[in-house]
């Protein structure tokens, strides 16, 4: 169980990494994860040993090296469409003026897989590999797009009997009536199912090559997106519009004539 705790706090390491992306002390680190610096000192010793973050002798300050960027090249060159998607969503983060994020189904939850923040200061606690269930998010409600009622009530029942949340635990009961609604409508927009204070509008993007089914975002407190909602939703559909529109530059095989 340690290794696998440590294997998880590995990645939580990189993460912070790319939602900061500026060189850290390792304190910083720790703070961030709510981590030890003991335990945070032997996991980013291992990550130097290995290549994977370096420190610079004069300022201390820690920062991942090219290795890491490497592990990633072959799908960039398989997946250049996705490859796309951070600067479509940072665009879509100028647009609105609020956080926009993409997110992916993982089991009953939506997995956070990259957020933008915007600089106001209530920025809210959403960070990329966050979860957050199915059926109490606008995200996770456009990623049910395809589910029979009867699977959505399980995904429900389940998020009931799973999540410690109280609030969670109370709106996953509307799970099916929201799915319903989001499809009829195109999007889906949460008023506080999530978080009370909190609003998200969301939208199914078309499938990219290489990536599983992803639900664009745009959220924060409730009476800011409510105001902004038909920006909002027009610059989600100007989203959706430029991820069909990219093409796979991925080499065609030469067809003989």
């Amino acid at each position: 169980m340690t290794n696998v705790k440590s294997s998880f706090r590995t990645l939580d390491i990189l993460e912070v990494f790319a939602i900061t992306q500026e060189p850290l002390s390792l304190q910083q680190i720790s703070d961030k994860l709510n981590i030890p610096q003991s335990s945070m000192s032997m996991l980013v010793k291992t990550l130097i040993d290995r290549g994977y973050l370096e420190r610079d002798p004069r300022t201390r300050l820690l920062y991942p090296t090219l290795r890491v960027q490497m592990l990633g090249q072959w799908m960039s060159r398989r997946h250049k469409r996705a490859g796309k998607l951070p600067e479509l969503l940072r665009e879509l983060t100028q647009k609105t003026g609020e956080m926009a994020s993409l997110a992916m189904r993982n089991d009953i939850y939506a997995q956070y897989i990259l957020v933008h923040h915007a600089s106001n200061p209530d920025r809210g606690n959403v960070e990329s590999g966050m979860l957050f269930p199915l059926s109490c998010s606008a995200p996770g409600w456009c990623l049910l797009k395809h589910e029979s009622p009867k699977a959505i009530e399980a995904i429900a029942w389940r998020t009931r009997s799973e999540v410690k949340n109280p609030h969670w635990k109370a709106t996953a009961r509307f799970a099916a009536e929201r799915v319903q609604e989001a499809n009829k409508v195109g999007y889906a927009m949460s008023n506080g199912e999530t978080y009370p204070s909190a609003c998200g509008i969301s939208i199914l993007l078309p499938s990219v090559p290489g990536a599983m089914a992803m639900a664009a975002t745009v959220g924060g407190r409730m009476e800011r997106i409510q105001g902004k909602k038909p920006m909002i939703l027009e610059a989600l559909r100007d989203l959706s519009k430029s991820v069909l529109a990219l093409q796979d530059d991925r080499p065609r095989e030469l067809v003989a004539v």
